[in-house]
């Protein structure tokens, strides 16, 4: 970790634009900017602040949160059904361990063929 981009003035920060930009990009760092030896703003990546965005529209939905909550609650119980089992349930899917590739290929190739007569 480049330490020297962790904390700096904003007189520094304007000559270290680019390298900050870099710094932060990289894996949920982030710089902070100071004014006077007082923490005065803060950097952080494009991606970071979308993350932080959806977090915040997340936590101020309740109803959402009483979903979350829920689903928690089913899963550690493992009280659900995948969705994978249900659409084999219902033949939508059919099983990896039954699918034959040479057949599927030979099925697909006949198809193509047809639609070119």
């Amino acid at each position: 970790m480049n330490t020297s981009l962790k904390t700096l003035s904003i007189t520094e920060a304007r000559k270290r634009i680019f390298d900050i930009a870099k710094f932060v990009q990289k894996g949920s760092q982030y710089s902070t900017l100071t004014e006077h030896g007082r923490a005065c703003a803060v950097v952080i990546s494009a991606d970071e602040f979308d993350s932080w965005i959806e977090t915040i529209d997340i936590a101020s939905n309740p109803r959402l949160v009483r979903t979350i909550r829920s689903a928690r609650k089913v899963f550690a119980k493992k009280d659900f059904i995948s969705l994978r089992a249900i659409l084999e349930e219902e033949e939508r899917v059919i099983p990896k361990d039954r699918i034959d590739v040479r057949s599927r290929r030979q099925k697909i190739r006949t198809q193509k063929s047809q639609k070119n007569r």
